[in-house]
Protein backbone atom coordinates (compact mmCIF):
# COMPACT_ATOMS: atom_id res chain seq x y z
CA UNK A 1 0.00 0.00 0.00
CA UNK A 2 1.06 3.43 -0.80
CA UNK A 3 0.05 5.93 1.41
CA UNK A 4 0.76 10.11 0.68
CA UNK A 5 1.75 11.73 4.10
CA UNK A 6 0.35 14.86 2.88
CA UNK A 7 -3.63 13.05 2.61
CA UNK A 8 -3.36 11.91 6.46
CA UNK A 9 -4.80 13.95 8.88
CA UNK A 10 -4.50 12.37 12.01
CA UNK A 11 -1.32 10.02 13.27
CA UNK A 12 -1.78 6.76 11.02
CA UNK A 13 -0.88 4.25 14.36
CA UNK A 14 2.13 2.80 12.67
CA UNK A 15 5.71 3.71 11.25
CA UNK A 16 7.70 2.34 7.86
CA UNK A 17 9.41 -0.38 8.36
CA UNK A 18 11.71 0.68 4.78
CA UNK A 19 11.92 2.98 2.06
CA UNK A 20 11.19 1.42 -1.91
CA UNK A 21 11.77 3.28 -4.86
CA UNK A 22 14.74 5.32 -3.40
CA UNK A 23 17.32 4.86 -6.65
CA UNK A 24 16.57 8.75 -7.60
CA UNK A 25 15.88 10.60 -3.93
CA UNK A 26 17.31 13.43 -3.24
CA UNK A 27 19.54 13.97 -0.60
CA UNK A 28 17.10 16.37 1.93
CA UNK A 29 14.92 13.00 1.96
CA UNK A 30 17.32 11.04 3.87
CA UNK A 31 17.60 11.26 7.80
CA UNK A 32 15.68 7.88 8.63
CA UNK A 33 17.68 4.64 10.08
CA UNK A 34 15.70 2.03 7.89
CA UNK A 35 16.59 0.17 5.00
CA UNK A 36 16.53 1.53 1.68
CA UNK A 37 16.26 -0.18 -1.75
CA UNK A 38 16.69 1.63 -5.34
CA UNK A 39 13.80 0.04 -6.55
CA UNK A 40 11.14 -3.07 -4.47
CA UNK A 41 12.09 -4.40 -1.55
CA UNK A 42 13.40 -7.67 -1.71
CA UNK A 43 11.70 -10.64 -0.93
CA UNK A 44 12.22 -11.87 2.50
Amino acid sequence: MIVRVATLDDEPGSRPKYHIWTEQDVAWLEGEDLPRYSQWQPDG
